[in-house]
């Protein structure tokens, strides 16, 4: 026993010295988890925490019992929570939407559900009602391509996140506190029947935070007054793709930069449904779950006015670069050609009635029908001109000017009435397509 106590109290005080990196791994994640959230108009309130050396202690000796620890990595596999996460939402039907998000942002290594039936956490049937705690709990670890060289010393570290709705956290945090931790003492019937009343009115609640969640989508999408916030907006939009596209509420479309449009919409005096709905009129050119649908929103309003562009360069990260005005015309001229082709391709698909679900897959329907095969190719050139536009990139900027010009030319110059027609169009600055004679 003492032997093994031995290992316990080792474990306790190498522990006190690495407090302070887990207590820094769990604010790494917890900040990529507001970064997401934020940027995607989803409203929660997250914390973070390193378990404190006092819980380790009792949790460890209490799980001693039945684990019968040997050393102290098999007390690392067992406890892995000393880095932990928690999001709490304001709406639980998020919980679906979170599931995604966090499989994207993290590498998940487990996933646990609760309650996993009906009856699941109702450990006595004659006095439980309820069925306890809902939510989702993850094990992941940070994903090498979101850290910085200063940050790689915590990759293959895992984290704990929990997602669950507000109320149900606040009486998970009683439930916990009172019920399962030893100091706190066995509680009566009658207590235990109050915590299992609790968590029916907790339940009752997430019933009303659902219908709130859907009378203010409602709301907000025929409000006529403009956008108070990146949730308003993110809650328009989800609205409008799900009707256009039929999509079913767990899944959510590509919403980052959100955050940013919502600041951008205000300052171009374009934020209220109303004239989003007149620039929304039809599907987005490209994939809503693989291109951000903020990005593609803002190529509308580019199309719509090029000068718009001005604002939105000086509002993004390009203002702080050396070459300001160089890189600006650069990405303006990669910009307006980007414009040019997507719009090349939209009109000729539709002259020739192809209905791909995104401009790639008509691209490819195009070249099926004896278009040239490098309509993929620009396609592609595209796709990496976006990434220019709406982000960091700003090296080899003349080279990506000069990186379709041949084909560019080949389609200017190709002797077919409906290439000819397109490009014309594409050129022109409608914003409706032709009608087809």
């Amino acid at each position: 026993m003492a032997q093994e106590n031995m290992i316990l109290e080792t474990f306790l005080e190498h522990y006190k010295w690495a407090y302070d990196g887990y207590h820094n791994l769990a604010k790494l994640v917890s900040d990529q988890c507001e970064k997401m959230l934020q940027e995607r108009g989803i409203r929660a309130i997250v914390t973070f925490r390193a378990k404190k050396a006092k819980s380790l202690k009792e949790k460890i000796y209490q799980r001693h019992k039945t684990k019968k620890y040997q050393s102290e990595q098999d007390i690392r596999e067992d406890i892995v929570d000393l880095a932990g996460v928690r999001i709490a939402l304001y709406f639980p039907k998020d919980r679906e939407l979170i599931d995604n998000l966090l499989k994207d942002v993290f590498i998940v290594i487990e996933e646990r559900l609760f309650p996993k039936s009906e009856t699941d956490n109702i450990q006595d049937k004659t006095r439980n009602i309820f069925n306890g705690y809902h939510a989702n709990h993850y094990r992941i670890m940070l994903n090498p391509e979101t850290l910085e060289d200063k940050n790689k010393h915590f990759l293959n570290h895992i984290v704990e996140i929990q997602v669950a709705s507000i109320l149900m956290h606040a009486w998970s945090e009683v439930n916990h506190d009172l019920a399962y931790k030893p100091s706190s003492g066995a509680l009566s019937d009658q207590e235990l029947s109050i915590l299992d009343g609790l968590n029916g009115l907790v339940l009752t609640g997430e019933v009303l935070l659902r219908q709130l969640q859907s009378a203010f989508q409602n709301r907000v999408t025929h409000q006529e007054h403009p956008f108070t916030n990146q949730y308003e907006l993110a809650t328009f939009l989800q609205g409008w793709l799900g009707n256009l596209y039929n999509l079913d509420e767990s899944v959510e479309p590509s919403m980052e930069g959100v955050d940013f449009l919502f600041m951008f919409l205000n300052i171009i005096s374009l934020n209220t449904p109303e004239k989003l709905n007149a620039l929304l009129y039809k599907k987005l050119d490209w994939d809503i779950f693989r291109f951000p649908i903020s990005d593609q929103i803002l190529d509308l309003i580019f199309e719509r006015n090029i000068e718009e562009f001005e604002i939105y360069y000086e509002y993004t990260m390009y203002r702080d670069v050396d070459n300001k005005e160089e890189a600006k015309d650069e990405l303006r001229k990669i910009l307006i050609k980007k414009l040019l082709l997507q719009r090349y391709i939209r009109c000729l698909a539709h002259y020739r009635n192809v209905q791909g679900d995104d401009l790639a897959d008509k691209a490819e329907m195009l070249v099926g029908l004896g278009y040239p095969p490098f309509l993929s190719f620009i396609v592609g050139w595209i796709i990496t001109a976006d990434e220019y536009i709406h982000s960091y990139f700003i090296h080899g900027l003349s080279d990506l000017i000069d990186g379709v010009a041949t084909e560019l030319d080949i389609l200017e110059k190709l002797d077919d009435a409906d290439s000819k027609k397109a490009m014309e169009w594409a050129r022109s600055g409608q914003l409706e397509l032709p009608k087809k004679l």
